[in-house]
């Protein structure tokens, strides 16, 4: 029973962790504000019974053109955001990953937590930034996380880890 509270009290701080980076991270660097469709453009079509397709005055084709530039340039810095998003979270998940691998063994549960909410926070980058980051900006930060996960699980770095972090002995989580 307590084995199976422990792991559910780390599975919550993993989320909270990675909804926290998440949702922070929006909430501090925001995304471009999308162009709203300008009245101007819109045909009118008079309600007679026969009536014929409205032509579109030069104000109305001026403003279409307007609301299309700057929805191109709404899209071209939506996809710089959504790759500064995924990088900017991958950077703070591997600085999470490196602290719950960090802290001392009698947090056992917060470090794994921590671990996991790391990884779920870069998955949820991933995610979102699937769209529109690129595939390079995609496959640095899966290979950032990879390549952190590949040399914590190897007794060398856990160990310089330990000593430069002064930490006790038998403090190794994933032993």
């Amino acid at each position: 029973m307590r084995t199976a509270v422990r792991f559910l009290y780390a599975v919550a701080i993993a989320l909270f962790l990675a909804l926290t980076v998440g949702f922070g991270t929006l909430t501090f660097y925001p995304g471009p504000d999308r162009p709203e469709y300008p009245k101007e453009a819109e045909l009118r079509v008079a309600p007679a019974p026969a009536a014929t397709p409205a032509t579109p005055d030069p104000k109305q084709i001026e403003a279409q053109r307007q609301y299309e530039e700057e929805y191109q340039r709404f899209q071209k810095d939506e996809k710089v955001h959504h790759r500064n998003v995924l990088l900017a979270v991958t950077g703070i998940a591997a600085v999470a990953l490196l602290g719950g691998i960090a802290a001392t063994a009698a947090l056992d549960v917060l470090r794994a937590g921590i671990m996991l909410g790391a990884l779920f926070s870069v998955i949820w980058a991933l995610i979102y930034g699937a769209n529109a980051a690129g595939r390079g900006a995609i496959f640095v930060a899966a290979l950032v996380v990879l390549v952190l996960l590949a040399a914590v699980s190897t007794e060398r770095v856990r160990g310089w880890l330990g000593r430069t972090l002064r930490l006790g002995s038998g403090d190794d989580l994933l032993r």
